[in-house]
């Protein structure tokens, strides 16, 4: 892992070496989930988990480091346009609900234009890991340290 939060910069060759054989068990949000004997609800000590928690601003779509209708385009884009894949799916998932859809488009114009409407889940308006496990995942956020 690289401490200055590039993410992984490594990888584990699963052929190398001899000893217990690990199977690479990754899933969803799970970056480096490792396990001996492929049963996730059995021993405590099996499997070993590693998380790579990439820092990202919740509501920051387009990673350009502050929040604005730009970010609401981008969700859109991404959902109905020719917009590709976000980098960082976490600054789109807005509403935290483990999804990207308009509500996310949504929620980035409301936080904008309606004082009363509720406040975007954490990390917001500062950067952060992701509280809330999901199937969104963020592989780079470089505005964030």
């Amino acid at each position: 892992m690289d401490p200055d939060g590039a993410g992984l910069v490594g990888y584990w060759d699963f052929d190398a070496g001899s000893g217990q054989p690990v199977l690479d068990l990754s899933v969803a949000a799970n970056h480096g989930f490792l396990g001996t004997d492929g049963n996730l609800a059995g021993d405590p000590a099996d499997p070993e988990w590693v998380s790579l928690d990439v820092e990202f601003r919740r509501a920051d779509c387009n990673a350009d480091g502050q929040t604005d209708i730009a970010d609401a385009i981008s969700v859109l884009n991404y959902l109905f346009g020719p917009g590709a894949e976000p980098p960082c799916g976490d600054a789109c998932d807005i509403n935290d609900d483990g999804s990207l859809d308009i509500s996310d488009a949504i929620s980035s114009l409301a936080d904008l234009f309606d004082p009363t409407f509720p406040p975007i889940p954490p990390p917001h308006p500062g950067c952060g890991a992701d509280p809330t496990s999901d199937g969104v995942n963020c592989s780079a956020f470089p505005p964030c340290p």
